[in-house]
C-alpha cells in the first residue's frame, strides 16, 4: 500500500511540476489552491492552517512555504495581534500558476481514476475512510502511551 501512495504523489508532482512550473510539486499546488481561496473569500490564513490540513509537521510546512515564498508564488505577513503568526497571500503569479494547477491536478484525478466504476471508487473512499480513522486513532493512543 505504501508504494500506491508513493507512486501516485510522484506521479502528481511529475504531472504539476511539467505542465504548470518544474519549481511546483502536487502537494505546493494544492497548498496554493488552498491559500487562493482563502484570498478569494477574504478570510485570514496561516501555516498552521496548513499543518493542521495537511497533518504534517510545522518544519515540513515552513520549509515548503519557503520555497513557495522564494518561487514568488506567496508573501507571508506578520500579524500585528501576534508576530508569531504569518499570514499567507497568493501574488499574482500564484493566483496565475493556480489555475493552472487546478486544471491539471483534475485531469490528472480523471487519468487515475480512469477504468474504476463509480461503485468501485465508492468501495475504495470507504476503505480508505476506516484506514484513515484507523491511523488517526493510532496516532492519538500513541500520544497518550508517551505521555505517561
Amino acid at each position: 500500500m505504501s508504494e500506491v501512495s508513493r507512486t501516485i504523489r510522484r506521479a502528481l508532482d511529475a504531472r504539476v511540476s511539467a505542465e504548470v512550473a518544474p519549481e511546483l510539486g502536487g502537494i505546493q499546488g494544492m497548498v496554493l489552491g488552498r491559500i487562493v481561496a482563502a484570498n478569494r473569500e477574504g478570510s485570514d490564513l496561516y501555516q498552521r492552517d496548513i499543518e493542521k490540513w495537511l497533518h504534517i509537521q510545522r518544519s515540513s510546512v515552513t520549509s515548503m512555504l519557503q520555497s513557495m515564498e522564494q518561487a514568488g508564488l506567496i508573501t507571508r505577513s506578520a500579524v500585528q495581534k501576534d508576530a508569531r503568526l504569518k499570514r499567507l497571500q497568493a501574488t499574482p503569479k500564484g493566483v496565475a500558476y493556480h489555475d493552472r494547477v487546478h486544471d491539471t491536478i483534475d485531469r490528472y484525478e480523471a487519468e487515475l481514476q480512469a477504468g474504476l466504476s463509480q461503485q468501485e471508487l465508492a468501495a475504495m473512499r470507504r476503505g480508505l475512510d476506516v484506514l484513515l480513522q484507523n491511523a488517526r486513532s493510532i496516532i492519538e493512543s500513541s500520544a497518550g502511551i508517551r505521555k505517561e
